[in-house]
């Protein structure tokens, strides 16, 4: 997942607004969303690492996962996956920071990443190159591959998207997925250095990333609403080659 956007607390009918692009190569074998018959989560399955980038159980947790942008010959390739780290708090019953300690003590175990970990009563982010806790109070937030509300030309976009959207009470859902679909790439002065070659830069810059040479680019768009009575809605929008077109929408309660 390289773009999640959300708001906390700000809506008067949900407790939650996420919508998020995942961004990985077209040949990684992957599961579309679906509940997991061995564990009460709703998610897409990583069938490489067997873990999920954005998922919600139950109980009424969720939590999800961007990497941290590095060169990749910086990229550890025998880290442990990152995947598992959003799946098993989808399934514990632990509070966010209690959920952290054990996984804080061996960060560099993981490649870079930005952790979500939200429940009915909190909502944490960490990150392992940052390595701070952080209980996040109502308000809007976006993050792609750098640190939470990093000024990038994607995240102001998006953040932007999801205020003007959401300004309505009875806003469309799917008007959120329309917005992540922009392939508007940043202006050259705007482009981050964040070690990768100039041409991955500018086409990483976008909120929809499409590198057809690299077979890589955006392979779905999710979104997540939880209400304040407790009510779930969860869409998925797909684009890679083996769902491509494929949209699906769960609604439960928890």
């Amino acid at each position: 997942m390289c773009s999640i956007f959300f708001s906390y607390l700000q809506h008067p009918r949900y407790r939650l607004i996420l919508v998020a692009n995942r961004d990985e190569f077209y040949n990684r074998k992957t599961q579309v969303a679906h509940f997991w018959g061995e564990k009460p989560v709703l998610a897409g399955k990583d069938l490489v690492g067997g873990g999920t980038w954005l998922g919600v159980g139950r109980q009424g947790r969720w939590s999800a996962l961007t990497n941290y942008r590095v060169p990749m010959a910086q990229v550890n390739p025998t880290a442990k996956t990152r995947g598992n780290l959003t799946l098993d708090f989808l399934t514990s019953e632990q509070d966010a920071q209690t959920y952290l300690q054990p996984i804080q003590a061996h960060d560099e175990a993981y490649n870079g990443y930005n952790l979500l970990l939200g429940s009915p009563t909190e909502l944490a982010y960490y990150s392992n190159i940052e390595k701070k806790v952080k209980m996040l109070e109502a308000g809007l937030y976006g993050v792609s591959n750098h640190l939470l509300n990093t000024p990038w030309f994607k995240v102001e976009k998006g953040m932007q998207n999801l205020q003007n959207i959401t300004a309505k009470e009875d806003f469309n859902p799917h008007d959120l997925i329309a917005s992540m679909q922009s392939t508007e790439k940043a202006p050259e002065e705007r482009l981050p250095n964040t070690g990768v070659p100039p041409d991955w830069e500018l086409a990483l810059s976008a909120l929809f990333v499409e590198m057809p040479a690299r077979q890589y680019g955006t392979c779905c768009t999710s979104v997540l609403l939880m209400d304040y009575q407790n009510k779930v809605h969860f869409i998925e929008q797909n684009y890679a080659t083996a769902y491509k077109g494929v949209l699906q929408e769960f609604h439960f309660a928890y």
